[in-house]
Order: C-alpha cells, then structure tokens, then sequence
C-alpha cells in the first residue's frame, strides 16, 4: 500500500485538466509555429529618453486600458502584491497599464520593465495568431512613448529594459537584482512562451510567477501548462484570462449590493473619524474577499468609487473630509492603493487632502508612498493644488510634498 501511495500521480489542476482537453482535439493552430523575429533595436535600451516624448500625453496610454490588462489580472496581484517585494520584473510592458497598477499598489518598489516596444512586431506576434483586430490598434500607436509618457513621473522606479524577453531576463540576474514578484506577458507562440517561463523559474526559483494573454493563446496554454507540470507548482487561472503559479485563496462571495455598501462605509466617514464604526462598517462577511475574518485580505470594492458624480474611493473621502485616524485605518488595515485615482476626476487620495488643506492626512499619505505629482482631469497635482491655497494649512501641505519629492530625489 505504501508503494502504490509513493507512485501515485498527483492530483492534476482543473486549469491543466483543461489545457490536456483542449490539446486532445488535435488542432494545434498558429500559435504553435515559429514566433515572428524579433527586430534589433539601436541605441540605449536601458535607459528613459532624456526629454518626455513630444507630442503624447500621459493620459494617452488609457486609450488601451483594458486590451491586454484587466480585472482578473489586477484581482491575481492585489492577492500577490505585499510588503517585502522590493524588486518586480514586468516582461512585456506595453503602454504600461500593469506597470502603473503595480506602483499604485508598492510605491517604493522598483519595477524592471521589459518590452521592444515595437508596434509593428506586437502586431505582427497578435496577427500570426489570428487576433488581427488587436494587431490593428497597435500599429502606429508609439507604445515607447506611451509607456514613458505614462510613466514619466515616476521613471525613477521603473529600471528600463527594451530588450526580448530571454535577453531581459539574463541582463536582470546579471545586474544582481532578484525580483520577488515577475509577471510575464508579451509572446504567444507555445516554443517563445515555454522558453520565457522555463528561464523566469530557472532563473528567479523564489519568485511568484503570473503572466496574462491566457485568453489570447493554445500555444501559451499548452506551453504554460507543461512548465508547470515539469516544475510541479500549482497553476491557477484567473477568469480565463490571468495565469499564476501560486496559489490563492479562494475567492468569497461578491458583494450583494456594491453600491449600498459603499454609501454605507461613506456614511460613517461624512459623520466623523470613527475608526471602530469604519472597521464595523467593513468587517462584514459580504464585503470582504476573506470572509471578514481579519484585516489583512484584500477588500473587493475597497478601491472603487461610489456611482455619485465625483466617483471618489472611500480612501479619497477620508482625505477630503480630513479624516486621518480612518485614512490611516483603510491603508494600513485595509490595504487601499494610495495612487488610486478617481475614474472620472482622476482625484488621488494626496490630491484631494491637499487641495482641502488637511496637512496630516497629506503627511499620512506621503509616509505610504503616495504620488503627489499625479494629474487630475484638470492637469493639477498635489503641490499645486496645495499653493493655490491661501490658509496656513494649505502653506503646511506644500511644505510636506516638497520635503517629500526632496527626499525621493525629484526636486
């Protein structure tokens, strides 16, 4: 009996289970030939330009918000994303949208980004796999210059590499910095996939490994599936669309009402700094991804705004209001992203306590990382929110952003 428990194959995920099916039909595709060559690309390719890209504005790169990055992929590294990661690797980087979710959610992490940025190839790679639509929006669209527009203000914790995804890999390692966290995205053909993960594992054995383009490719399926069953690590699938070899927690009941619940939490925020009536407020079984068993899950709607005008995140009401004690509470406890912005407005948390001259939450704020250089619609940011206003208070918040932006080196 002992024998046959030692020889047992082991359980196989659904996810691989799934690949396996998919795999018996016989229809390999496009996906599992030869991936297009790659271009050669002059000049320095670890650095940002000197000057910001002319002519592309920063808000730009939200023309493809959504494309290839979405809700499964930012649901897979809200769980993964936690103090102690101090490196990131991003391999294929696009227009930088998982670039800017993950220095919403670590502002003091340093992000090496990996990409060609090369419109015609990304093009190229989506249309050998029968994804011409997609091609078509990236031909001509300057993705360099979307990715360092967006990212322009803060390039000083993105460690640039535009370099094939292998050549970023070996250049990582080599240059001594040991990511915790690499997320993977970019080719789709079964032989350029397995190589890429096979060397992310081999390369960076302690890392969390999450990658995207599930939906988008069988040749990455197959090719995702086999490193991980030759690796034995788990292999999760999130919506059909965001791949990881760690494993999560299972997910808990969605909230019934979203927008009562927020208006709930919001309520006692307009009524006072009550942190005990916020953590009330919060702590229910239907609002919680962790079934409201602690304050260290992740809040499912936590970062999302009412459906008011303003749209602002209970992390920006708190600013607003001056609500410190709860501001504290949502980001320490709570896990709020402190970049966070506004769908509408584009208020972050900083800008909004600047903008009503609250110097502590502001002070909070900066001591969690926060950004006082993001724009609202308006192009404002925190510092000239601050010195268009005439009180003391407002003279105090201009004093700590500039002492912050000092201290980052930015000024």
């Amino acid at each position: 009996a002992g024998a046959a428990a030692a020889g047992a194959a082991k359980p196989v995920s659904a996810a691989i289970a799934a690949v396996r099916k998919e795999q018996a039909t016989g229809k390999r595709g496009a996906s599992y030939a030869a991936a297009p060559r790659p271009p050669l690309i002059e000049g320095d390719d670890l650095a940002f330009p000197d000057d910001a890209p002319e002519g592309v504005d920063a808000s730009a790169a939200e023309a493809f918000d959504g494309l290839f990055f979405g809700e499964p992929h930012r649901q897979v590294l809200r769980e993964l994303l936690g103090p102690g990661l101090d490196v990131v690797m991003e391999v294929g980087c696009g227009c930088g949208e998982a670039t800017r979710f993950i220095l919403s959610r670590l502002p003091a992490t340093r992000v090496v980004a990996a990409d060609l940025w090369d419109d015609g190839y990304a093009a190229d790679v989506l249309e050998s796999v029968g994804h011409g639509d997609s091609a078509g929006r990236l031909r001509g669209a300057r993705l360099f210059d979307l990715f360092c527009a967006s990212l322009w203000e803060r390039r000083n914790s993105v460690i640039l590499m535009r370099r094939e995804a292998l050549h970023a890999l070996q250049t990582t390692r080599q240059g001594g910095w040991v990511p915790k966290l690499v997320y993977l995205d970019g080719p789709l053909h079964y032989k350029a996939v397995k190589r890429m993960v096979e060397t992310a594992v081999r390369y960076f054995p302690d890392a969390q490994i999450v990658g995207g383009g599930w939906e988008l490719s069988a040749g990455l399926r197959a090719a995702v599936a086999d490193v991980a069953e030759a690796s034995g690590r788990p292999l999760h699938v999130q919506d059909g669309r965001c791949w990881t070899f760690s494993v999560l927690a299972a997910p808990a009941a969605e909230v019934a009402d979203p927008e009562a619940w927020y208006q709930r939490v919001k309520a006692v925020l307009d009524r006072g700094d009550d942190v005990r009536a916020l953590r009330e407020a919060l702590g229910s079984s239907a609002a919680r991804t962790d079934g409201g068993t602690s304050g260290e899950g992740d809040v499912k709607w936590i970062d999302r705004g009412g459906k008011d005008k303003r749209r602002l995140t209970l992390l920006g009401v708190a600013a607003k209001l001056g609500r410190k004690a709860c501001l504290v509470a949502l980001c320490d406890e709570y896990g709020a992203g402190v970049n966070v912005q506004s769908p509408v407005s584009r208020f972050s948390a900083v800008l909004l306590a600047a903008y009503n001259a609250h110097p502590n939450c502001t002070d909070a704020l900066l001591q969690r990382g926060a950004d006082p250089l993001l724009k609202n619609k308006y192009g404002e940011n925190a510092l000239e929110a601050a010195q268009h206003g005439s009180m003391a208070t407002h003279r105090r918040c201009v004093e700590l952003i500039e002492a912050a932006l000092r201290e980052r080196g930015v000024r």
